[in-house]
């Protein structure tokens, strides 16, 4: 120690702010801390100060830098985009369901076609509101219960209100509406059983994809256009559906104020303005026998339900009813 001079050893901190101060700010003073040297940063020091953030009307935000494009390299001249998948399959393309794999039974398609006596198809009628497709249909059910042909109608209000009474009339509700019954439709063919459909499917692109549903698990389908003038649908209502279309209670219904496209190449096409619905669907009946479908062999007529024989109760269950006190 030589008069106030302090001779022991010490460490020397220099700060660095981490946004630069401005040009000219006065610097604090050097401190001592014990043996701890405190130096302010050195504007003449190496370290590049850092630019002061760009002045705001809010003291606390900033503005931000102008974004830059980044640069996208060029494709060569031999590129070609994939290909774009057909409309019907871009609902199939979104699968949601993962890690599952088709269980194949031992019962085959051709055993159960054996065991009924008949294949399954669809018969995929199509037309305005009005036109007369759930009438056909029901018509058509019943000649071929008469036939002995097992047979199921798919209606399109009937299937609103339970398997798709989530869906509204939209497009694209209407496309999943359309995809949902061509797999209810295809399950039931594959059993045997032939379906008939009463939905007014307007799209083409829809039925395209009903088909292509059928196509791929080798089902036959039959379009039925089921074509009648708008005029005489309107005339029909048997819902009241157009004269609340026409004014404005219902959105987006078809013949008004949404499109029906007709079908380009149906395999069969009725005339219900013209023909009975006898005839409509002894025209149906008559194709699916053309092809095969059902049996040409004339069969007995199916005997109505109040015409069946029902076996009589066994002695011991007539005893027990007795047995039973009358209601009050």
């Amino acid at each position: 120690m030589h008069g106030d001079r302090d001779d022991r050893p010490f460490v020397l901190l220099t700060t660095q702010p981490l946004l630069g101060a401005p040009a000219g700010a006065p610097h604090p003073p050097q401190s001592v801390t014990g043996r701890v040297l405190v130096q302010p940063p050195s504007p003449t020091g190496r370290r590049r100060q850092c630019p002061p953030p760009p002045r705001t009307s809010h003291p606390f935000r900033f503005s931000r830098a102008p974004r830059v494009a980044p640069s996208v390299p060029c494709l060569p001249p031999s590129f070609s985009p994939p290909p774009v998948p057909p409309p019907y399959l871009l609902l199939s393309l979104s699968i949601m369901s993962t890690n599952v794999v088709w269980h194949e039974g031992l019962i085959t398609r051709d055993a159960r076609a054996k065991l009924l006596g008949q294949k399954g198809a669809t018969v995929w009628l199509s037309g305005l509101s009005g036109s007369g497709k759930s009438t056909v249909s029901v018509e058509l059910e019943q000649q071929l219960f008469a036939k002995k042909v097992l047979s199921y109608r798919l209606d399109g209000d009937n299937i609103r209100q339970g398997l798709n009474k989530n869906l509204s009339f939209s497009p694209a509700d209407r496309k999943e509406n359309i995809r949902r019954i061509s797999e209810v439709a295809k399950l039931m063919c594959d059993i045997g059983v032939v379906v008939t459909t009463a939905f007014i499917s307007p799209y083409t692109e829809d039925r395209d994809m009903a088909r292509e549903i059928h196509k791929a698990a080798s089902i036959p389908f039959i379009e039925v256009f089921v074509d009648c003038p708008l005029e005489v649908a309107e005339s029909r209502d048997p819902k009241g559906l157009y004269k609340k279309a026409r004014s404005g209670e219902i959105k987006n219904f078809t013949g008004i104020d949404a499109p029906y496209e007709k079908p380009p190449s149906p395999e069969i096409t009725l005339d219900t303005s013209k023909q009975t619905i006898a005839e409509c669907a002894g025209v149906i009946l008559t194709y699916l026998t053309e092809k095969g479908l059902i049996s040409s062999d004339p069969k007995e007529e199916a005997k109505p339900a109040k015409d069946l024989e029902v076996a009589p109760a066994a002695p011991a269950a007539e005893a027990e009813a007795e047995k039973v006190p009358a209601a009050v």
